[in-house]
């Protein structure tokens, strides 16, 4: 494994890169999309971005619809990382996203895509400071999921995150089931790629995020 890359940010501070393009003068940082249980008497899930590749529980989240004629969000969940020393955000964010459509047996087309989205949230407000849409996949009813895999780029302009706020990844499902049953949408979210339901093809569970920083060197 490569080793970090460190620069000075001004002052003490230092970031620890993953890698660098010195070049364009940004430095990236990986984040995993990852749950946990918080383990109350009726327990509820807690999602954010870490940067260990730990398990997570669920492994996968779910939203359903029995809606047809057009695309409603099924599921929204946001990521959350909270910001201790000021950084700078700056280019392109990579995104690599797994994802599941099952339609069970409905004899029509069911058509599904994510979107994901950037934010910053200082407490009270949230704003987005970019966005991408995956690529659309139409199935029709089957007795097998289907596992999807995206890789996005989303472009972010200069923006500073000061101590206290938080850096926000918003995972969205749409679908449009187009025949009377129910349909599911899945995002993945094990930093540790645990086994995904029945999942036999090479669609790993682990969804990763890399934020760009702006380098000052």
């Amino acid at each position: 494994m490569p080793l970090p890359i460190v620069y000075r940010t001004g002052g003490d501070v230092q970031v620890n890169y993953d890698f660098a393009d010195v070049v364009s003068g940004t430095g990236y940082i990986t984040f995993y999309l990852q749950a946990s249980n918080l383990g109350t008497g009726t327990p509820s899930t807690s999602y954010s971005l870490t940067r260990q590749t730990m398990r997570s529980y669920p492994v996968s989240s779910q939203g359903s619809t029995a809606t047809g004629g057009s695309f409603t969000k099924v599921l929204d969940i946001n990521f959350d990382y909270p910001i201790d020393k000021t950084l700078t955000l700056k280019g392109d964010a990579l995104c690599d996203i797994s994802s599941m459509l099952d339609d069970g047996a409905n004899p029509g087309n069911c058509q599904f895509y994510i979107v994901v989205k950037i934010a910053k949230y200082d407490g009270s407000t949230e704003t987005v400071l970019g966005s991408a849409q995956g690529a659309t996949s139409t199935r029709t009813g089957g007795t097998n999921p289907v596992y999807l895999a995206d890789s996005l780029k989303i472009p972010i302009p200069e923006t500073t995150l000061k101590r206290g706020h938080t850096l926000r990844v918003i995972g969205e499902c749409w679908i449009d089931a187009s025949t009377t049953g129910t349909c599911n949408g899945e995002i993945a979210h094990s930093p540790a790629a645990q086994y995904w339901d029945t999942n036999a093809s090479p669609v790993t569970s682990q969804s990763v995020i890399q934020i760009p920083l702006r380098l000052d060197i």
